[in-house]
């Protein structure tokens, strides 16, 4: 087993720093004898996903390539900023976003990649990923007064269900919503979407009567059967307005999610714009859709700007050391969490203490979407691994 996070075992006189899978034996050791053992969560290291800003296209022409590839790195560089500063905010505060300088916006970059480049005499094409510091991107947000959220969600299943004169398609292969999300279907900020097969289980698991009808059981049967517990019923129908002249697209999102989870249906409508086809409009709904989804859920998950963090305690059963490194790999993914110490081992039970910003109910849900079960009983929390 491959961990990263680091135990600290701290005493009047030393501070030890060790691995776990240097010394496995030294760890359970000081469990057994009480010890006091700090987690600091390897997601608030430098390098950390979702600080990380992907396939930033760029194509610039100057005196040179030298040139070019200088001035487009710098307009990638900008760019990624700007998406990754969206990524963390709800669209309301977009006006209210710092903008920086260059050489501003190097201080809080860790580094670059590039995925692909072609490079002529004048001009350079590109597609680059640009990494940047988490810290100081937090310390950025809360200077500005920004609330923000970096708790990625579950993949969302999409289920396309489209209508048109009085027909209903769902896994049918020509029908233009469904491959609008298949376009789509991709890492998005906080939130992967995922598109189904359409293949004979996807047929015979849940046709288009049964997912506007909203059967939650075949929904989130064929939601497990793509790994995820959550799935979005998107349905779209053609309006025609007579009066006014125009087509346009009405959607209708109803979300489906065991477990802790907010209810993130929506109803949206999209006007077909002079000189667009329908294709066009269905990519701009899907799209838009998503990104109403992922608007929702940050603001769910919004972080206030209260300058402290939260601390809970916290008993878990396990049945072995794996079994608690495993529930140890699973929060060290959870943004919110700062800091977890271990205060005491008694017959299976393991008692730690949870540094955290945010809410207690932001960081149920931010276990939930971890498979772990965060749960209050007569005033003491619990918590235990979720059934996927």
């Amino acid at each position: 087993m491959n961990l990263d996070f680091m135990f600290v075992y701290k005493n009047k006189s030393s501070l030890l720093l060790l691995s776990k899978k240097r010394n496995p034996v030294f760890f359970l050791f000081c469990l057994l004898i009480g010890i006091p053992i700090l987690f600091i969560n390897p997601a608030h290291s430098e390098i950390n996903d979702t600080f990380t800003v992907r396939n930033i296209s760029v194509d610039v022409t100057a005196n040179s390539s030298f040139v070019a590839k200088d001035l487009a790195i710098k307009e990638g560089m900008r760019a990624a900023f700007q998406k990754l500063l969206k990524r963390l905010t709800i669209e309301v505060d977009y006006e209210k976003l710092p903008d920086m300088e260059d050489d501003e916006i190097e201080n809080f970059l860790i580094g670059f990649e590039i995925e692909e480049e072609k490079l002529s005499n004048v001009r350079y094409i590109g597609l680059l990923t640009f990494r940047f510091k988490d810290s100081s991107i937090r310390n950025l947000l809360t200077t500005n007064d920004l609330n923000f959220s970096e708790s990625s969600a579950k993949p969302f299943l999409v289920i396309p269900v489209y209508k048109i004169s009085g027909v209903f398609y769902l896994w049918e292969k020509d029908n233009p919503w469904k491959i609008a999300w298949d376009n789509f279907s991709k890492k998005s900020g906080l939130a992967k979407f995922v598109s189904s097969e359409g293949g004979f289980l996807d047929f015979s698991e849940i046709g288009p009567v049964q997912a506007l009808s909203g059967d939650e059981d075949r929904i989130l049967s064929i939601a497990k059967k793509y790994q995820t517990d959550q799935a979005i019923v998107a349905f779209a129908s053609v309006k025609h307005d007579s009066l006014r002249g125009n087509v346009s697209l009405e959607v209708k999102i109803a979300h489906y999610s065991t477990g802790y989870a907010e209810d993130l249906s929506a109803t949206l409508s999209f006007d077909l714009d002079q000189g667009e086809n329908m294709d066009s409009l269905f990519s701009r709904a899907a799209k838009a859709s998503a990104e109403k989804i992922i608007n929702d859920w940050k603001y769910v998950n919004l972080i206030r700007n209260t300058g402290k963090e939260n601390t809970l305690s916290v008993a878990v059963d396990v049945d072995s050391l794996d079994d608690w490194i495993s529930i140890l790999t699973k929060i060290k993914t959870i943004s919110l969490v700062r800091k977890l110490e271990i205060n005491s081992l008694n017959s299976n039970k393991i008692k730690f203490t949870i540094d955290y910003v945010g809410n207690a109910s932001q960081l149920q849900l931010a276990f939930s979407q971890n498979y772990l079960d965060l749960s209050k009983e007569q005033e003491v929390w619990f918590l235990k691994k979720a059934k996927k």
